[in-house]
């Protein structure tokens, strides 16, 4: 799965932004391009790491392979207000999945 990420130079601040337009909240930024683009791959990194889930009694933990068109369409629907934060939080993680294939129970 390939994303794309826009990296522009902020001639005000005098650095450089690199964004991944589809996954909302990964960026960062650098002093040179190359710094940007290093930064914004170690917060791409960082936006699919498993959050930890707090189980109640009884429920379970399941891991499910997401195809790539429904994660695009997901990290898409990220954006809409009508998700709430503990599932994006959730499933953003679980995400993960596409790059790895199947994670074993517990995220890692």
């Amino acid at each position: 799965m390939k994303l794309r990420l826009l990296v522009e130079f902020d001639p005000e601040a005098k650095r450089w932004s690199a964004v991944f337009p589809e996954l909302p909240g990964c960026a960062s930024a650098g002093d040179t391009e190359e710094e940007a683009i290093a930064n914004a791959k170690e917060a791409l990194v960082l936006w699919f790491e498993p959050a930890p889930v707090k189980l109640s009694k009884g429920a379970k933990l399941l891991e499910l392979a997401v195809p790539r068109a429904a994660a695009i369409q997901f990290a898409t629907a990220k954006k809409s207000s009508e998700c709430c934060e503990n599932t994006v939080s959730f499933w953003s993680a679980r995400l993960a999945v596409i790059r790895k294939g199947v994670m074993p129970m517990g995220g890692r």
